[in-house]
């Protein structure tokens, strides 16, 4: 996961670098769009009365120009304008569209994912990518639902047994976890916990930033790596600060 390319606004160059929900490859690009101002839902093509810098409403498509898939858009595009000099040119000037995305259909896949992850986690993850550009809280959400449908993949129990020797289950997401770090394996329930850490915070008052967000994505990640593929010793140790601390690391003093 390249979590770099994942920026809130974008110039063309940039929506290049983002993956193709299809084949992956990193050949995106705007094949149309329909522009409206901001303020006054002017068509684009009247922009010689607007002002330098506006903002407009956008919808278009992107294409892929290796699978020729193609992926639905809206949101907002605002005019960025530069001044640069050369040998040939003095305070030349031009102008760059910046685009906001507010959804996509069908959406991005924030990483890639594997024929081998799981149907229902892939479900979920799905959802989640789908909000990530429009609502930070509810994409966590969906990532701990992820969460909790990847420990019934791996079979991790829903029950303990008491003293008593009746089986009830965990009452909550965190004692189920747990019980799975300590009698299952550690480093897995240490991502998992982090993950769960994260997708709390989104069902709390307070702020969650995307960074936040885009760390649960490389923890969930490094999890299905794990269990389906292979390991990052890097993404642990930022899961196993977030468990310990038990907050989300924009929260976490340096």
């Amino acid at each position: 996961m390249n979590r770099d390319i994942w920026k809130t606004r974008m110039t063309t160059q940039e929506i290049e670098e983002l993956p193709c929900p299809n084949c992956n490859s990193t050949k995106l690009n705007i094949e149309s769009e329909a522009s409206y101002t901001y303020e006054q839902r002017e068509p684009k093509s009247r922009k010689r009365l607007i002002t330098k810098g506006a903002k407009f409403l956008v919808a278009g498509i992107l294409k892929c120009n290796k699978c020729f898939w193609r992926i639905t858009f809206n949101g907002f595009s605002e005019e960025k304008f530069f001044v640069y000099s050369d040998v040939t040119s003095f305070n030349k000037e031009f102008m760059e569209m910046e685009y906001e995305f507010r959804s996509l259909h069908p959406n991005l896949r924030i990483f890639k994912i594997k024929k081998e992850y799981p149907e229902s986690v892939v479900n979920e993850l799905d959802l989640s990518f789908n909000i990530f550009f429009s609502d930070l809280k509810s994409a966590a959400n969906r990532l701990r639902n992820a969460i909790e449908h990847l420990l019934n993949e791996i079979k991790s129990p829903k029950k303990f047994k008491t003293k008593k020797g009746k089986f009830i289950a965990f009452p909550n997401l965190h004692q189920r976890i747990e019980n799975y770090k300590n009698k299952k394996n550690k480093k897995i329930g240490e991502l998992l916990m982090a993950n769960k850490i994260i997708g709390n915070e989104g069902s709390h008052i307070g702020h969650l930033t995307k960074s936040d967000l885009l760390d649960a994505y490389e923890i969930i990640e490094e999890a299905l790596k794990i269990l389906y593929d292979k390991k990052s010793k890097r993404i642990k140790n930022m899961a196993k600060q977030i468990a310990s601390q038990n907050k989300v690391r924009s929260k976490i003093k340096k």
